[in-house]
């Protein structure tokens, strides 16, 4: 359900960032909101409302799960978070049709949820059976964000943005924290790469603190967190995307599946 998820979360982003009018993205937005694709029947391209559509499908079945345990009422939180998703992609498709870049505080406040972490983290605590409580969802989607939550997002937010900056700039497409730093800071953009990894360091002092200190949720909730946040490092080490260039995890890959470690008792 996570993969599937998180393959949907993907083709829901490439539409924001490059595949449909800005008119086009306010009727997706508009049918996300609603949880009704009805906005999307006068689209000429029915890709779009396939997408929707997936989307839909896909957590009406988390939800059909759910049931058996006596926590559907937990589905809301998810759809909550898809819709916070959409609308922070539309405003992302906003900056990029207008030509604006937003300050570095406005990029991080909507970037962190563009980052789809919230949506993917939240969505993962589903399947912690026991430890999937109301108690956890409302914690997590607190108006003052958990600091493991924030500092987690972005983290992936900005070691996305510092891996694939040329490659998005070639193609023209959306606004970066490295624009955004290069523009308010007056600086270029080896300085606002610089910049951007001490930022980095001290979300990862954010999340190490939250892990060792006392909580409100236990520890296989927050290792969740963690352990998403580690996916970062090898999907963006030395700065190369390879979560846009797949075929470089193929070491990866190789490793796990085809040559693993041995481990013996």
């Amino acid at each position: 359900m996570e993969c599937k998820l998180t393959s949907i979360t993907g083709v829901l982003d490439d539409t924001y960032d490059a595949y449909a009018t800005i008119e086009e993205l306010e009727l997706i937005t508009k049918a996300i909101q609603r949880w009704n694709t009805s906005p999307l029947d006068s689209l000429p391209n029915q890709s779009m409302k396939v997408v929707v559509d997936a989307l839909i499908e896909l957590l009406a079945g988390i939800e059909l799960m759910m049931a058996q345990d006596g926590k559907s009422c937990l589905i809301q939180y998810i759809k909550g978070a898809v819709q916070s998703l959409s609308k922070s992609y539309m405003i992302e498709a906003i900056w990029r049709n207008e030509g604006i870049i937003p300050t570095y505080e406005e990029y991080q406040d909507n970037g962190f949820v563009s980052s789809a972490y919230p949506l993917l983290q939240i969505s993962f605590f589903l399947f912690l059976r026991k430890f999937a409580t109301k108690e956890v969802f409302d914690w997590f989607s607190n108006k003052n964000i958990p600091k493991i939550v924030k500092a987690s997002s972005l983290l992936a937010r900005l070691m996305n943005d510092v891996a694939s900056y040329k490659f998005e700039s070639e193609r023209g497409t959306v606004v970066s924290a490295v624009e955004c730093c290069i523009k308010q800071y007056g600086i270029f953009e080896e300085e606002s790469h610089k910049l951007l990894l001490k930022e980095m360091q001290n979300h990862w002092k954010d999340i190490n603190e939250d892990c060792i200190t006392p909580n409100m949720v236990s520890r296989p909730v927050l290792e969740v967190i963690l352990n998403f946040t580690r996916v970062l490092s090898v999907m963006y080490e030395n700065n190369e995307d390879r979560y846009t260039h797949g075929e470089l995890l193929k070491d990866h890959v190789t490793l796990l599946f085809l040559d693993p470690i041995v481990i013996t008792h």
